[in-house]
């Protein structure tokens, strides 16, 4: 299997065009840069409907918390991801306990890479939740 990495400029590229009219073979996507409110939700919709992604990397989009909610309502109910990296996304406590609810019901992630580290907020301090240290 051939990997090819393009990075092209957010201006340039729309993630509608990714979503497939018919069967896809895309099962790796590596997204580097930051999506616009409607490329993220196109994004999320096409993770809600039967689609053979296997692998999504989102690492360094300053994704936050508010979005990370959003993955975590994705992932209850998506079946084909194994593996997603969301990694310097500044995620704080309260989006990386979203995901750890969301894995209590899905079955089918099994590398979820997380870094929390960033400072998110009062009372947030950027510390790995108890729970999800291993």
């Amino acid at each position: 299997m051939k990997n090819i990495h393009i990075v092209l400029s957010k201006d340039f590229v729309k993630l509608s065009s990714l979503q497939p009219k018919r069967s896809s073979h895309l099962h790796k996507l590596s997204i580097e840069m930051t999506p616009r409110a409607s490329d993220f939700q196109v994004l999320v919709k096409s993770l809600k409907t039967k689609n053979p992604l296997t692998t999504l990397n989102m690492k360094g989009n300053a994704l936050g918390n508010e979005r990370a909610l959003t993955v975590s309502e994705v992932l209850k109910t998506n079946t084909t991801l194994t593996t997603l990296d969301l990694q310097r996304n500044s995620i704080g406590n309260r989006g990386a306990l979203a995901l750890s609810e969301a894995l209590k019901t899905n079955t089918t992630l099994t590398t979820l890479n997380l870094n929390l580290v960033q400072r998110q907020g009062k009372g947030e301090r950027g510390k790995t939740p108890k729970h999800l240290i291993g």
